[in-house]
């Protein structure tokens, strides 16, 4: 496909989503994900209480007793974010819908793509369109010296759900629709309360490839790294490791967080229909 038949198909399906009247992100457009259909009972046992991607420096000169210091101290930089991603924007209302025609070239085509896994899904509405904004304003100070100071990747993903299960979380990583990198976990509940169970994947590396795209976005500006983005996106599927349910799939695109707007990370969430 050449550029312009990408720039062009992007350009559509943003129109469709109406992406563009949210293009400069603000706090109250964080989203959470769940459904409110009468239908939808495999999604109500599972959420996603958190997915950060963050970057942490390391200082040599960093004391011991600093390692314990709050997560969201001075030397981390949080990239994306997603919080309580659990019901819809308000009570008694739905997500604003989107076709899965309009994405679904995006992701595989195989036994593991977007559409593939919709067609087979028994509850169709534990399928959800996350449009992230990612805050990529990190690294440029004059102040940031590589000699004193290494940036290390990390994600950390939380899970709850009403009964104890054992899951399956599938993380594939996509260019212009083929898997480049995939990852999968096996996640055991831990009782917190009566009917909650806490699955956690906490301060997991992000693997080489990962790496390398975010260390060689981050010299982009603005502008050209959207345009490398509009060609990169994210599949999650968190299944019931015993029977193979899906209990809930994430379908993740990409933006970057206008700097000026000092939004930092946000996020949008539509129902795939």
């Amino acid at each position: 496909m050449e550029q312009h038949d990408v720039q062009a198909l992007t350009n559509q399906m943003n129109q469709v989503l109406r992406l563009e009247e949210t293009s400069t992100p603000t706090k109250e457009s964080l989203s959470a994900c769940g459904s409110t259909s009468d239908d939808n009972q495999s999604v109500n046992n599972v959420r996603l209480l958190q997915f950060t991607v963050f970057m942490e420096k390391c200082n040599p000169c960093t004391s011991a007793s600093s390692q314990n210091a709050n997560f969201w101290d001075k030397n981390t930089h949080v990239i994306i974010h997603l919080a309580d991603v659990t019901a819809a924007p308000k009570s008694g209302s739905t997500f604003e819908p989107v076709e899965i025609s309009l994405i679904s070239d995006k992701f595989p085509e195989d036994q593991m793509g977007l559409q593939v896994l919709y067609n087979q899904a028994s509850s169709k509405g534990s399928f959800f369109l996350v449009k992230l904004w990612a805050d990529m304003d990190f690294g440029r100070s004059s102040n940031d010296s590589v000699s004193t100071s290494t940036p290390l990747y990390y994600l950390t993903s939380r899970f709850e759900s009403v009964k104890n299960m054992k899951l399956t979380c599938t993380t594939r990583v996509c260019s212009f629709g083929n898997p480049i990198a995939e990852k999968v976990e096996e996640l055991s509940g831990v009782q917190i309360q009566l009917n909650r169970y806490l699955y956690e994947s906490i301060h997991t590396p992000l693997c080489d490839y990962l790496i390398n795209f975010v260390e060689k976005l981050k010299t982009l500006d603005v502008k050209t790294m959207n345009g490398v983005l509009e060609n990169f996106t994210v599949l999650q599927v968190v299944t019931n490791r015993d029977t193979n349910e899906i209990l809930m799939c994430l379908a993740f695109l990409f933006e970057v967080s206008p700097p000026e707007t000092q939004i930092g990370a946000a996020c949008n969430v539509y129902q795939i229909v």
